[in-house]
C-alpha cells in the first residue's frame, strides 16, 4: 500500500505520550503524517480501513543495539566468566567478525534490521565498531530500509590513547585520531566513546568539542560493571561517571547496571536519558538495571536489545523480560508496571534518542509510524488490560502490520475477519 490519505477506523488506540486508551477510535493519516486523533469516527471522507478488533500502539524505539556482531549469533553465550567477549582490539567478536566478508556482514545488520521491523521497531541508535569503515558498513544495510537507524561511531583499530597516557591523565589525542574522528562524523549521526576509560580527561574534552561543533550527538557507556568506576578513580580520582557528566555532557547514557543512588541522583539532576538494557546486561552476568533506582531519580528511560550477538533486537521481549525479572531482583511484586515499560519502548526511546518530534506516540503531527496488533489472537484472549498484555503476552505472531511513515513495512492494513474466541 501506498501512502495517501486515509483513515484507520474501528480500533483501540494508545493514543498520546501518556498511552491512554481510546475503546473505539480512528487515526486519520496524510502522506505518512498523523493528521488527527480521536474516538468515534473520523469527519473527512478519506478512505476509511475499518480495524475493528486491533490495537494501534506507537513504533517500538531501541535505544541501543551493536548490530555488527549480528553475523555472530548465539556464539557468545555461555562463554567462561573472563572471558574477554566484547572489547576491542582482542575481543572473541571482533575476530569473529573479521571472519567475514565485509558483504556478509552488511547481509547479516540487514536481516537484523528486517526482524526489528517485524517485530514493531521503527528506530534505532547503534554503537558501531571499527570506526568509519564499521560505520559505513551499517549505513549500507539501512540503505533502502524505512526504519530510522542513528549511528554512533567509535574509533577503530587499536586503543585511542597508550596505557601510559591513561594513567598520566594529561595527553591529547593525536593528529591521526582526530582526523578519524572527523572522517568518523562524516559517515555517521553521532559519536561513542566505549566508555570514559578509554581516554584520557583531555582528551574526551577535545572528542566533545569535536562533536559539539559538527552537529552531531554524543553518548557512552556508564558504570557497566564496578570496574568502570574503579579504573576511573584510580586513575583520575574520580568516578567514571562523574567524569562523563562534567566533561562529556552526553545526550544519553547507556547502561548504568551498577550505578550507586548517589550516581543515578547525579545523572538525574543532569537530565540526561538513560537506556537500559536487561537481556544483555543478564547474558553477560554483569546484573540487571536499576530501573526503580532511575525511576526514583527523575531519569527519562528507554529500553535497548544491546548486542545482536546474544538477543535478537524485539522490544516485545525486552519488555516482558524485564517486566518478570525486576519484581525478582528486587523483591517487589509492585516494582514496575507494564505501562512504564511501554512508555520507555515508544515515547522515552523517542526522546532519548531526539526523536520525539516525530515518533514515539501516536499524536496529530507526527509521523504513522506504528504497530497494528490483532487482539482477537490467543495472546490478547481475555484482556483485562490491552497495554499490559503488548508488555507481557504479545508476540510477532500478534502483529497484523508495522507502518512506518505510513506506509506498511511489515505485514498489511487490510481489514481481517473478527473472529470471537
Amino acid at each position: 500500500m501506498k501512502s495517501s490519505s486515509y483513515n484507520l477506523t474501528g480500533a483501540a488506540i494508545l493514543a498520546g505520550d501518556d498511552l491512554s486508551l481510546i475503546q473505539r477510535g480512528f487515526v486519520s493519516v496524510a502522506d505518512g503524517v498523523i493528521t488527527a486523533v480521536g474516538e468515534g469516527d473520523p469527519v473527512n471522507r478519506a478512505t476509511s480501513i475499518d480495524l475493528a478488533g486491533r490495537l494501534l500502539v506507537p513504533g517500538f524505539i531501541n535505544g541501543h543495539t551493536h548490530l555488527g556482531d549480528s553475523i555472530c549469533k548465539e556464539r557468545g553465550f555461555g562463554l567462561p566468566a573472563g572471558t574477554n567477549l566484547l572489547w576491542a582490539p582482542c575481543g572473541l567478536r571482533f575476530k569473529w567478525m573479521a571472519e567475514h566478508t565485509r558483504e556478509a556482514r552488511i547481509a547479516a545488520m540487514r536481516r537484523a534490521i528486517e526482524g526489528m521491523i517485524a517485530t514493531g521497531t521503527v528506530a534505532f541508535a547503534d554503537f558501531r565498531e571499527n570506526g568509519v569503515s564499521g560505520a559505513t558498513e551499517l549505513r549500507e544495510a539501512c540503505a533502502g530500509s524505512p526504519i530510522t537507524g542513528l549511528i554512533y561511531a567509535r574509533f577503530g583499530g587499536e586503543p585511542a590513547q597508550s596505557p601510559e597516557e591513561l594513567a598520566g591523565n594529561r595527553a591529547r589525542l593525536s593528529a591521526d585520531r582526530l582526523r578519524e574522528l572527523d572522517a568518523c562524523l562524516a559517515v555517521a549521526d553521532g559519536f561513542s566513546p566505549v566508555w570514559a576509560n578509554e581516554l584520557t580527561d583531555p582528551a574526551l574534552a577535545q572528542v566533545t568539542a569535536r562533536v559539539r561543533e559538527s552537529g552531531k550527538r554524543l553518548a557512552t557507556h556508564a558504570i557497566e560493571t564496578p570496574l568502570y568506576r574503579e579504573l576511573s578513580v584510580k586513575r583520575t580520582g574520580r568516578g567514571d561517571v562523574e567524569r562523563i557528566l562534567d566533561i562529556v555532557q552526553p545526550d544519553f547514557l547507556v547502561h548504568m547496571t551498577n550505578a550507586t543512588p548517589r550516581e543515578l541522583g547525579l545523572v538525574g539532576r543532569a537530565g540526561i536519558p538513560l537506556v537500559l538494557c536487561p537481556r544483555g546486561q543478564a547474558a553477560l552476568a554483569n546484573g540487571f538495571p536499576p530501573l526503580k533506582g532511575a525511576r526514583d531519580a527523575g531519569i527519562t528511560l528507554a529500553l535497548g536489545s544491546d548486542n545482536a550477538m546474544l538477543n535478537t533486537a524485539d522490544a516485545l521481549k525486552e519488555m516482558d523480560f524485564m517486566a518478570r525479572t525486576t519484581p525478582a531482583v528486587t523483591g517487589d511484586s509492585g516494582a514496575v508496571q507494564a505501562i512504564e515499560l511501554l512508555r520507555a519502548a515508544t515515547i522515552g526511546g523517542a526522546r532519548t534518542l531526539g526523536l520525539a518530534d516525530r515518533l514515539g506516540s501516536i499524536v496529530a503531527g507526527k509521523s504513522a509510524s506504528l504497530i497494528v496488533f490483532d487482539t482477537t489472537t490467543p495472546n490478547f484472549a481475555h484482556s483485562a488490560d490491552l497495554a499490559a498484555s503488548v508488555v507481557l503476552s504479545a508476540a510477532q505472531v500478534d502483529i497484523q502490520a508495522v507502518l512506518i511513515n505510513g506506509v506498511a513495512a511489515y505485514g498489511s492494513i487490510s481489514a481481517r475477519p473478527v473472529t470471537t474466541a
